[in-house]
């Protein structure tokens, strides 16, 4: 099944939000936007560790896979 993923930043609020078909969207979770200062300058995409870090679980877990077919950036 494929997934979309989107971040949504508001005045006061953070929002990741997933949707199945691209039209339908569901929060995810929610962050107050205090804890994003600033402009985003950044886009990380692909697995990454606690801060952006290229460090790996410490503990061996069955083998995943993730694909990203896309990506869109919109500016309001």
């Amino acid at each position: 099944m494929t997934y979309w993923l989107r971040i949504r930043l508001e005045a006061d609020e953070v929002f990741a939000e997933a949707s199945v078909d691209g039209d339908f969207w569901d929060v995810i979770h929610s962050y107050p936007r205090a804890g994003f200062p600033g402009e985003p300058s950044v886009i990380r995409l692909g697995k990454n560790g606690p801060g952006g870090q290229a460090v790996d679980h410490p503990t061996m877990d069955r083998p995943g896979t993730c694909a990203i077919r896309e990506l869109r950036v919109y500016t309001g």
